[in-house]
């Protein structure tokens, strides 16, 4: 299912790994009780053709995830922020995201204080980059976002705080 869980791990590393057709790439996860948050690192990596996520960031107060290829997932490239979890100071950066069968990037749950900037981000099912579920306080910059099926940049009204700026995209309901 997970190629890679990481439950209450500081300072991971999770750094030239190639992941292809599993569930999920690699899982900052929550589990079964809140506990203490992985911290970390994701780079110069390939996640491809997992069923549900490439990167799934679900409990970190400290992680970076960057210089990735994140292709032809199932439903997300890079998601970010879960039911309970504690999702906070996460920099998504410089990855490579595309054919994401519904969301290339998203923050979402209340996620808080995160950066999203110099993705590229294509052809995703339903919206490149998302912040959704009341996240707040997070910097969205100068991304390439183009191809999705609904709006290469969306918010859902709900968060407050949140800054786009200088991303390159064709479609946005930032309202």
């Amino acid at each position: 299912a997970e190629a890679i869980r990481l439950e209450g791990i500081d300072g991971v590393q999770v750094i030239n790994v190639d992941v292809e057709g599993g569930w999920i790439g690699v899982n900052f996860a929550l589990g079964d009780t809140p506990g203490p948050p992985t911290n970390g690192v994701v780079k110069d990596s390939t996640f491809t053709g997992n069923g549900f996520m490439g990167v799934f960031i679900a409990n970190s107060t400290n992680a970076t995830i960057k210089d990735n290829k994140i292709n032809d997932n199932g439903a997300f490239g890079i998601y970010v922020g879960w039911y309970g979890g504690d999702v906070r100071n996460i920099t998504v950066k410089g990855n490579e995201v595309s054919g994401s069968g519904t969301d290339g990037i998203v923050l979402n749950y209340g996620t808080s204080n995160n950066v999203v900037k110099e993705n590229e981000v294509s052809s995703s099912g339903r919206y490149g980059i998302s912040l959704r579920g009341g996240a707040s306080y997070n910097l969205v910059k100068e991304n390439e976002v183009s191809g999705s099926g609904t709006y290469d940049l969306h918010w859902d009204g709900t968060g407050t705080g949140n800054t786009w700026q200088g991303n390159e995209y064709g479609t946005s309901n930032l309202l």
